[in-house]
C-alpha cells in the first residue's frame, strides 16, 4: 500500500472530489485524475500490487459514479 503520507493525500483527493458541488464537475475530475495518477505511479514503482491498484481504482470509480448520480438528481430537481 501507499506510505502514510501518500495514503492521506489519496484520501484527501477523493474527499475533495466528493465535496465539490455537482455544477463543478471539472474541479472534481481534476481531484479524481490526481488520485488515479497516484495509484498508477505506485503500481509502476512496485509500491502496490495489482490487487491494491484495483481496490484504489474501485474507490475512485465509486466517487465518480456517486457524483454522476448527484448531478443527474440535481438536474431532475431543477427541471421539475
Amino acid at each position: 500500500m501507499f506510505d502514510k503520507h501518500a495514503k492521506e493525500m489519496f484520501d484527501e483527493q477523493l474527499e475533495s472530489a466528493k465535496n465539490w458541488p455537482a455544477c463543478c464537475k471539472d474541479q472534481a475530475e481534476i481531484c479524481l485524475a490526481y488520485a488515479e495518477g497516484m495509484a498508477s505511479y505506485a503500481l509502476i514503482r512496485g509500491d502496490i500490487g495489482h490487487h491494491d491498484f484495483a481496490r484504489l481504482n474501485a474507490s475512485i470509480k465509486s466517487v465518480r459514479l456517486n457524483r454522476t448520480a448527484k448531478e443527474i438528481r440535481e438536474q431532475r430537481l431543477s427541471a421539475a
